[in-house]
């Protein structure tokens, strides 16, 4: 049995010109693990596994 979970992304993007833009984006940011109920051993274990942490980062993207 797999319990529900969601995974919540941002993305937000500035455009600087016609040169260049500049992306910030946060994934996972409410940080959300689904749990799995093993018919086997009785017990709940964690996906973290199969969905990354939350992690955050820019992007830079220069047009010629």
């Amino acid at each position: 049995y797999i319990s529900p979970y969601f995974s919540a992304n941002f993305s937000v993007t500035k455009e600087i010109g016609d040169l260049a833009s500049v992306s910030f984006y946060a994934n996972n940011f409410f940080n959300n693990m689904g749990l799995v109920w093993s018919t086997k051993t009785k017990t709940y274990s964690s996906l973290s596994r199969y969905i990354p942490s939350f992690y955050y980062g820019l992007t830079v993207r220069f047009k010629f």
